[in-house]
């Protein structure tokens, strides 16, 4: 059940006039039960998560490597299709994986960035005093 704040995201994200400058502006949160993955495909892509930051060990050396894997979620909003970004896993397992983005015009997510544009990207964060300093975004396939 979609709460008010949800909804009024969702309509001002499928207006065609909307433009944003924040991508925290498309934010919304989207329960796993939504996602319909079956248990198998859950495990794996949790696994896929794991196996992403231990290679990241391994090819850039030391420890602190996290990984989160984004799944598109396309819902029907009013017999309107709403494309989503939702975080589906993160390793090291953390309570909560983070932002989900709806797709909208204007400054999106460094994730629907790489989505739209199929082009691995690094983002520099280090100015911005957050735990992590630089994102790798990859756009898997299928």
């Amino acid at each position: 059940m979609m709460n008010d704040e949800i909804k009024t995201r969702i309509e001002n994200c499928l207006n065609t006039k909307a433009r944003f400058t924040s991508s925290r502006d498309t934010n919304i949160t989207l329960p796993k039960e939504d996602y319909e993955l079956t248990y198998k495909e859950e495990v794996n892509l949790n696994n896929i998560t794991r196996e992403i930051s231990e290679t990241a060990e391994i090819l850039f050396g030391g420890k602190g490597y996290s990984a989160k894997l984004y799944l598109r979620v396309i819902k029907k909003y009013k017999k309107e299709e709403v494309e989503i970004l939702v975080p589906f896993s993160r390793f090291p397992t953390k309570e909560n994986f983070g932002s989900s983005w709806t797709k909208s015009r204007g400054n999106l997510s460094s994730v629907w960035e790489c989505l739209e544009r199929g082009e691995d990207k690094v983002v520099d964060f280090s100015d911005h005093g957050l735990y992590y300093k630089s994102i790798l975004t990859i756009c898997l396939p299928g």
